[in-house]
């Protein structure tokens, strides 16, 4: 772990009144979303190409302006996932295939070279199913009624001008093509009018090194509660880093997720210690999460969707309230307190503080509390408010994402072979977290 000096908090920034509000918070924006224009359909049939409509925006929901927009050039390509033995694993009975949109004289969109975004910030792509082995009919046919997933990545053939958070559609069902179908080739006009089971719900992938997913679902409408932000990716990075390095450094501890949104974070590390780090699991961290009780169901999916309910608790937490402070500690002993964007309300920064001092005063042992935070619209005065609040209570120690284990070479011997983590990219997968804008702090009780 890297400590900088604690006066260096935050740090400094100066807006230029010319500038536009909204190129403003673009300036910190440097990971992108791969997000769906339109719904999909949920009942696919085999060796049947389907279209999905994608755009890319930021966390924030806002897109690609001016230059940024006429540069985009990322092609994407899919992964086609199944859940079994309550795991979310790649398909093996399947195949997926991927191609640019085949266009025709009635499409009004640009026709495009490759799956993707070419020179817009929307995007399209055409998918096609097919069975691995057609004339193994018992194998396929319990296969085909399975729940799967598609995973849409972004390539890295060469370098790309825009930095993506892969997307997840699903759950999916296959269905084998019907004979009428077949000798077509195409379904019938009156088929592709009646295109029901259509669904806008969508899921990001943590890929664990058993080649498992941990599957999360956003949903944008609910605001803030559910999204997965920049801070809540790097601060998980940065945990599943340290469980990596050390397994037994979370050991018998408690670990609060607050205001965990949708979950992604506590649910992470406890999926690491249920398929992965299964020697630990008799003394791995009692793991809670805590939000808004209008912000937990959720969580609670999410948690279901991974079948982790064995292995994290959930509970109802709002700041500035000792009740439920005193509810939370009944679980046991805190140890570890982990909070991602949780500043971009100044009304509330004194509840939070509050509540925080409440989890270190109301503990023997001194806690560990991380705190996530990203620059986007809020003012200096204001961001300042926060931590002129903490500083009363607490030292401030801004924390390198990545925690110090050795040497260069040790650092390079940790690194997987295989693609892994929130962001599917086989080069250099820290670095785009570390251009994400994202500062991490420890406070530590005074």
């Amino acid at each position: 772990m890297n400590h900088a000096d604690a006066a260096s908090y935050p740090p400094q920034a100066t807006l230029d009144s010319n500038v536009d509000y909204f190129d403003h918070l673009q300036r910190y924006s440097a990971l992108y979303r791969i997000l769906l224009a339109t719904p999909y359909s949920t009942n696919v049939i085999s060796k049947q190409w389907y279209r999905i409509n994608l755009k890319l925006v930021n966390e924030l929901d806002l897109s690609l302006t001016g230059q940024q927009k006429s540069k985009c050039w990322l092609e994407v390509g899919c992964y086609l996932l199944v859940e079994k033995n309550k795991s979310i694993i790649p398909c093996k009975e399947c195949l997926i295939q991927c191609r640019p949109l085949q266009h025709d004289a009635w499409d009004t969109t640009t026709a495009s070279d490759i799956a993707g975004f070419q020179n817009d910030a929307v995007g399209d792509l055409e998918f096609m199913v097919s069975l691995q082995d057609e004339g193994y009919v018992s194998s396929s046919t319990a296969s085909i009624k399975a729940k799967y997933y598609i995973q849409i990545y972004p390539k890295q053939q060469q370098p790309s001008s825009i930095m993506a958070f892969p997307l997840m559609i699903g759950p999916i069902s296959i269905e084998e093509q019907t004979m009428q179908l077949a000798s077509s080739q195409q379904p019938l006009l009156n088929d592709q009018w009646k295109q029901q089971n259509m669904s806008n719900t969508i899921y990001h992938g943590y890929r664990l090194q058993d080649s498992s997913f941990l599957i999360i679902q956003e949903d944008w409408s609910l605001g803030t509660p559910g999204k997965m932000w920049d801070s809540a990716l790097v601060l998980s990075q940065m945990i599943a880093d340290r469980i990596k390095h050390n397994p037994g450094y979370f050991q018998k501890r408690g670990l609060v997720d607050l205001s965990a949104g949708t979950g992604c974070l506590g649910l992470l590390i406890a999926a690491l210690y249920k398929n992965i780090y299964k020697n630990y699991q008799h003394s791995m961290p009692h793991i809670t999460l805590t939000d808004l009780p209008d912000a937990l169901n959720l969580i609670y999916r999410n948690r279901a969707y991974n079948h982790l309910e064995g292995y994290t608790s959930v509970k109802s937490l709002e700041w500035g309230n000792y009740q439920d402070v005193q509810n939370l500690l009944l679980e046991g002993p805190l140890h570890t307190v982990i909070a991602s964007d949780v500043l971009y309300r100044p009304s509330t920064f004194h509840s939070l503080v509050q509540t925080l001092s409440w989890l270190s005063d109301e503990n023997k042992n001194q806690i560990e509390i991380y705190v996530g935070y990203k620059r986007r619209g809020l003012a200096l005065c204001d961001e300042q408010k926060f931590f002129d609040l903490c500083a009363q209570r607490f030292d401030i120690i801004t924390v390198s994402a990545m925690p110090a284990i050795g040497t260069a070479t040790a650092i390079r011997q940790t690194k997987k072979s295989s693609i892994e983590g929130w962001i599917m990219n086989e080069d250099e997968p820290d670095a785009i977290y570390k251009d994400t804008g994202v500062n991490i702090y420890q406070l530590i009780r005074k």
